[in-house]
Parts: C-alpha cells; structure tokens; sequence
C-alpha cells in the first residue's frame, strides 16, 4: 500500500502544477485500459 500511497501522493502534486492537463491524461489513459 505504501507503494500506491506514493504513486497517487506524486499525482495528486503532479495535478496542482498543472491541474487541468493531467487529469485529462491521466482519466484517459484510465479509459482506455479500463
């Protein structure tokens, strides 16, 4: 759990700088493996 807890900490810091372009990628990356 530590692991993920890290991945999705440098996310959400990732997310702040530049907010509205990460989620794009990221929800979309999500949507296409999903």
């Amino acid at each position: 759990m530590s692991s993920v807890d890290s991945c999705y900490n440098i996310y959400i810091e990732k997310s702040l700088i530049v907010k509205s372009a990460m989620t794009s990628n990221y929800c979309f990356l999500c949507f296409v493996r999903g």
